[in-house]
């Protein structure tokens, strides 16, 4: 009998300690694979080169804090230098 099929008969009984343990088990073997499918694509990506391209959607507002930002830090730079 599968782990599911003996968790409901456990309930269906009124065992809810037997129950609530066979739920947890359950629950942490779904929570291993899926840790193990992550390590997977993240050794993937790392290793084969199977990197996602981020694009930061800039409008002119941003555009111009980071102008701003370019700015001041080279007058913190220049600054310095004397």
């Amino acid at each position: 009998m599968s782990s599911i099929e003996d968790m409901i008969d456990q309930i269906g009984e009124k065992d809810f300690a037997n129950a609530n343990d066979e739920f947890e088990s359950i629950i942490r073997s779904k929570i291993q694979d899926a840790i193990e499918q992550q390590k997977i694509a993240v050794a993937g990506k790392i290793w084969n080169g199977d990197e996602e391209q981020l694009e930061l959607e800039l409008d002119d507002e941003d555009l111009a804090e980071l102008d701003a930002a370019e700015a001041e830090a080279e007058e913190y730079d220049d600054d310095d230098e004397n």
